[in-house]
């Protein structure tokens, strides 16, 4: 398991990305294509976290991300003590008709095999799975 504590503030994102393709890489998995949709789904939901779970607050709020890569699956957690998110309040998206925003877990959803949310106590607990065999292409 690799992991890392960022501060939760869409500035300190950036590092997001440097960490997924050190984790990636770590991984023996350097295909560009599969690098770049990782860090799209977990940009958006880091964004989600910063702007709907910790909103104007400040302060010592953190996000915590760990990965693990095992019987051929990309792990992401994603972890936060913001607050809650009602699965109720999921946009419905409307690819027919774009609006701008609500698209984050729409987005997660359509790359990862399986987006899990759950809250314990006072964290929210993202977990994302990608089956991917690193020898067989993207």
């Amino acid at each position: 398991m690799i992991s890392i504590s960022i501060p939760a503030d869409l500035r300190a994102l950036r590092v997001v990305g440097f960490w997924i393709k050190g984790c990636l890489s770590y991984a023996g998995d350097n295909q560009e294509s599969v690098i770049y949709q990782i860090e799209l789904a977990l940009q958006e939901i880091c964004v989600n976290i910063v702007e709907h779970a910790y909103g104007s607050a400040s302060g010592q709020a953190r996000i915590q991300l760990e990965y693990s890569y095992e019987n051929s699956t990309h792990k992401f957690i994603v972890a936060d003590q913001g607050k809650p998110f009602n699965p109720a309040d999921k946009p419905v998206v409307d690819t027919n008709d774009p609006t701008e925003g609500g698209y984050g877990l729409f987005i997660a959803e359509s790359i990862f095999d399986s987006v899990e949310y759950h809250r314990t106590d006072t964290t929210n607990t993202w977990t994302l799975n990608m089956s991917h065999s690193m020898n067989a292409g993207a």
